[in-house]
């Protein structure tokens, strides 16, 4: 019998920012990818403390893990805006099941440490990370008007195609790259930082920055997540328009 299972947490941006995890410094310029394996291994830190096998990351359940990341920044709701339940992304990346599938979903934390630390804390979404049926996860990670948006995806079957893999820690380079404005981390705030952040706003799933990019491009009202303005703000600033941000 096919067991389904759906957790949501949602923290307010305002808790989240209160509560900000000191990870985040170290964090800052983590990718989309990284975040997501982040999660993964520490899910199965925790399985594996509880005496469960570890999870196997599928690179097609990541995607579709994407794509409800996505979904949930229009809205925060395991029924998709079509008005479909979450699992039909299931059939649509193929992924299969047969006696487990289970999403949680999460907002308002910037950390992988955050979303996990929060799921873990809900006997539910808690459920679903340690069901001894789990054998495969996604992670999908979404950013929109300030607040991230975090999803899991479990299977005891996994996804046809695509590769499985164990999520292994990830760490952030060493190098400072906090430069106001510099949103595509090349060290230097120019024309293409523009022009990233404004790729960034039009779609982020397909002009992805990575984290301490957004934080650098967010100059316009710094807090607010990147917008229209911080790329007008951009070109102002090498137009001499404005001296500082």
């Amino acid at each position: 019998m096919k067991s389904e299972k759906l957790f949501s947490v949602f923290i307010s941006s305002a808790i989240a920012v209160a509560g900000m995890s000191s990870v985040m410094n170290v964090n800052a310029d983590m990718s989309y990818s990284d975040f997501a394996e982040q999660v993964a291994y520490l899910v199965n830190e925790e399985r594996t403390n509880q005496g469960l096998e570890p999870l196997e990351m599928s690179s097609v359940m990541n995607e579709a893990a994407s794509v409800r990341a996505d979904e949930l920044t229009e809205s925060f709701s395991h029924t998709r805006p079509d008005g479909t339940s979450c699992f039909t992304v299931y059939d649509e990346y193929n992924i299969k099941y047969m006696d487990f599938a289970g999403e949680n979903i999460h907002a308002g934390s910037d950390t992988p440490e955050g979303a996990v630390e929060a799921w873990l804390n809900s006997s539910g979404h808690r459920a679903n990370i340690l069901d001894k049926d789990a054998r495969y996860i996604g992670v999908g990670v979404a950013y929109s008007g300030g607040t991230y948006y975090w999803v899991q995806l479990f299977s005891d079957l996994g996804a046809s195609g695509g590769t499985n893999f164990t999520p292994e820690p990830t760490t952030s380079s060493e190098s400072d790259k906090t430069l106001k404005g510099d949103a595509n981390l090349d060290g230097s705030v120019d024309i293409a930082d523009a022009v990233a952040v404004a790729g960034y706003v039009a779609d982020s799933s397909k002009n992805m920055l990575e984290m301490q990019g957004i934080t650098n491009g967010d100059v316009h009202n710094s807090g607010n997540g990147l917008n229209a303005n911080d790329a007008l703000a951009i070109q102002q600033y090498l137009a001499g328009i404005i001296t500082e941000f």
